[in-house]
């Protein structure tokens, strides 16, 4: 039995080498580096090797697979950053492709976007080699466990156009809305998308202009268009189409497309003798204008503003043939203005001056708000009505002393919006106090309404308030910000009295509290300790009178974890564990510790590493085991971060 266990060892470890010596690779160009590709395989953790003609394969990176929606994104973003690509993926569409990515479990689940190097680099088949020098051949091969592919190559960059494409214009025209452009792609070569340029007719220096190229397919052959809608009118261009490749590179440049024809003006500036009428019988601004005398006009197009040099909307499109227009959707007192403009089949006109129209306020407001009804719940005021008339934009509430005092406007405009309600708070007072209400509104005619009847409540003096609704937050390192809501306009309070105490382990006070006298409802704490914990409570105060406190508060500063590494990456090397891992950046560490566990058993430290140690290999093990490996940081202070999540490995028996 031993005998055919060897031969079956044997024959495996010839298949695996057999399958990856037989792997095809590719390495091409780009414009910023080198990409390496394994195509519509994933291989995470293969080492990418790469060597000039003559001299010895150098490891310069390796395959890294992620482990979740976020890594394959910032992945990919990285590799974008540095790579320069054609185009770029918005990151819900990544979402997207990371959900089909993870959830398949076959090996080609990238083949849908094996032309598009960055997913595929940051799903862990393609890697971009962006220290490659200019004009250097090089060679490149994949390593696993010390078995290598086959090698890709010899590529440098940059590379020279491909010749291969053949594109043509095959329409330019001219529009109101910009100028559209199409070309026929007879032969894309290894064109993946376009770059456009546009330049001045019979003028060098073309810039790259960035339309949304849109391409489709009648019957065999193959289209690119394009909307230029930044393209002033009446000016000649020439538009190019050269198409990019995967990689990036630009190849060969279509055949121009020159805009020479665009109609000369054929529609008069603009409609003439505006004016703006208040129609009081319509409750609408009467507009009036001279028609356009030409029959090139497609269309009057009717603007209003709220300011003269603020920001137009168009609120009706008309024949031209017509030369009124009545808009209804005005308020009364409130002053418009009116421009028109005529659209013809290529151009628009100018506008006409803007003219001002206001609808006079006509509607008399005789009657008060209905129903008033005012109830006193503890500090507060409940004021309730029902509204009398139709339209209403609002109400006002007074408030006067007594029952006879006079009555003063405590609101601006409440609005109406259905919900006929205020909630007044009434001061502080130590002895009882009458107050008395009423209300009026305000039609769309900005004309107000009479006062309705006079309703009255009677508050009694009551005790100093107690502080609720204490916060306590960490400010910064060392100190803590201590807020509560300023109620001394309603309570009568001229202060606040801050009680400060530190308390030990049975969370018992450490000596007699300490009274700070505060003007503001806030406080910063300076003198604050890390692992100590302190309490406070806050109360009010009048004069010599202090209120009741709060209730207490405690805050214990705890210090902050340090982070764990991250992109751990174990694989086995001769019957070893060799684990590699990225230590965090900008973090000041004393330790780093490895733990090793195993099916059924918790993890034991096996290891404490120096802060700068980024390897290690683990020669304690088993060949047919499985180990969990794991890490914890310990900051300078001595403070231990979260173990990091387990990363297994079964050795081959």
């Amino acid at each position: 039995m031993k005998k055919y266990s060897i031969i079956i060892f044997l024959v495996l470890q010839y298949c695996f080498t057999h399958a990856l010596h037989a792997q095809e690779i590719s390495a091409f160009a780009g414009p910023q580096g080198i990409w390496v590709s394994s195509g519509r395989t994933a291989q995470p953790g293969a080492q990418v090797q790469r060597r000039e003609s003559g001299k010895e394969w150098q490891t310069i990176g390796n395959f890294a697979a992620p482990r979740n929606s976020t890594q394959f994104i910032a992945a990919y973003h990285s590799v974008s950053m540095a790579a320069a690509p054609p185009e770029t993926v918005a990151d819900e569409y990544l979402n997207r492709i990371w959900q089909r990515f993870s959830a398949s479990h076959a090996i080609d689940s990238l083949s849908f976007y094996r032309e598009h190097l960055q997913v595929l680099a940051a799903a862990g088949a393609a890697y971009f080699d962006a220290d490659a020098q200019k004009g250097i051949r090089y060679e490149y091969r994949l390593s696993t466990a010390g078995i290598s592919t086959n090698a890709a190559g010899p590529v440098s960059y940059p590379e020279g156009p491909d010749q291969r494409a053949k594109i043509r214009p095959l329409m330019i025209q001219p529009a109101r809305e910009g100028v559209y452009i199409e070309f026929e792609i007879e032969q894309p070569g290894d064109m993946q998308s376009a770059h456009i340029y546009r330049s001045y007719y019979l003028r060098s220096n073309a810039e790259h202009i960035h339309p949304l190229v849109t391409y489709s397919r009648r019957g065999d052959r193959l289209y690119a268009a394009f909307t230029d809608y930044t393209a002033t009118p009446k000016v000649p261009y020439v538009y190019t189409l050269v198409p990019v490749d995967a990689a990036g590179n630009e190849g060969k440049a279509s055949e121009p497309a020159t805009l020479f024809h665009v109609p000369q003006s054929s529609i008069q500036p603009s409609v003439r003798h505006l004016t703006a009428v208040s129609q009081e019988a319509k409750r609408a601004i009467h507009l009036s204008w001279l028609p356009p005398a030409t029959a090139d006009v497609v269309s009057v197009e009717v603007y209003r503003g709220d300011q003269y040099s603020g920001a137009y909307r168009r609120i009706a499109s008309l024949s031209p043939s017509d030369s009124v227009y009545d808009d209804f959707e005005v308020e009364p007192i409130t002053t418009y203005y009116y421009a028109i403009a005529l659209n013809g089949s290529y151009e628009q006109s100018v506008n006409t001056p803007r003219v001002p129209g206001i609808l006079r306020a006509t509607d008399a407001n005789l009657a008060p708000p209905r129903n008033v009804h005012v109830q006193l719940e503890g500090n507060v005021t409940v004021v309730s009505w029902d509204t009398a008339s139709e339209p209403c934009r609002g109400f006002f509430v007074y408030r006067g002393d007594g029952y006879n005092g006079p009555m003063q406007k405590i609101t601006t405009l409440i609005i109406n919006s259905g919900v006929y309600q205020y909630r007044d708070t009434l001061p502080y007072n130590s002895q009882p106090r009458i107050y008395s209400y009423a209300l009026s509104d305000e039609n769309t005619s900005y004309n107000e309404s009479p006062l309705s009847e006079r309703f009255s409540v009677q508050k009694d003096g009551g005790q100093l308030t107690i502080p609720d609704d204490i916060t306590v937050l960490a400010a910064d390192e060392d100190a803590v910000q201590v807020m509560w809501p300023d109620n001394r306009n309603t309570t009568g309070a001229d202060g606040y009295v801050l009680f400060r105490s530190e308390l030990n382990t049975d969370g018992e006070a450490i000596g007699k509290a300490r009274q700070i006298r505060l003007k503001n409802s806030y406080y910063l704490d300076k003198e604050i300790e890390t692992g100590k914990t302190y309490a406070y409570s806050v109360s009010v105060v009048n004069g010599d009178k202090t209120g009741s406190p709060s209730a207490v508060h405690r805050y214990t500063r705890t210090p902050e974890k340090p982070l764990p590494v991250s992109d751990i990456m174990a694989t086995e090397q001769d019957g070893t564990v060799a684990i590699t891992w990225n230590l965090p950046i900008g973090v000041s560490l004393k330790k780093v510790y490895l733990l090793r566990g195993t099916a059924g058993k918790s993890p034991e430290q096996i290891a404490a590493l120096g802060p700068a140690e980024a390897a290690y290999t683990d020669k304690q093990v088993k060949r047919g085991e499985r180990y969990y490996y794991s890490f914890v940081t310990e900051s300078e202070n001595g403070v231990m971060s979260e173990a990091t999540t387990p990363m297994s490995i079964r050795l081959q028996e």
